[in-house]
């Protein structure tokens, strides 16, 4: 390919991108980061919703899937978001490191159920 031909090609991506553009719908950045707004508050009432029933979420903050450890394996909280509507994945079992067990200085270690949870596009 030639210069002037890689020339015109640009020219032409560039012809694209600016329609693509041009035709946009007024106010859709508004509308795009109104729906990225509402997927971060949805994924704060989740944080907040699992914490406080004795589960935690250990991906980071607004990434989907959401991934949540459950250290009580009698827990309802999964139970409790299957019947919210929420795609719950159980990937597996894992241990961890917990506090120091009083007056021995020793670190106790507890199994967590790990699941995955993705929100749904229309959420």
């Amino acid at each position: 390919m030639t210069y002037s031909q890689r020339k015109n090609l640009m020219t032409k991506q560039d012809k694209v991108a600016m329609s693509k553009w041009a035709m946009q719908q007024p106010g859709a950045a508004e509308e795009a980061a109104k729906a990225s707004q509402q997927r971060r508050d949805l994924w704060d009432a989740i944080n907040r919703y699992v914490t406080e029933r004795g589960g935690t979420i250990t991906s980071k903050p607004y990434e989907t899937p959401i991934r949540v450890e459950i250290r009580d394996p009698d827990s309802e909280l999964p139970n409790k978001l299957a019947e919210a509507g929420y795609d719950l994945i159980e990937k597996c079992n894992e241990v961890r490191i917990g506090p120091p067990k009083p007056g021995e200085g020793s670190h106790s270690f507890q199994r967590v159920k790990v699941f995955h949870l993705r929100i749904p596009r229309g959420k």
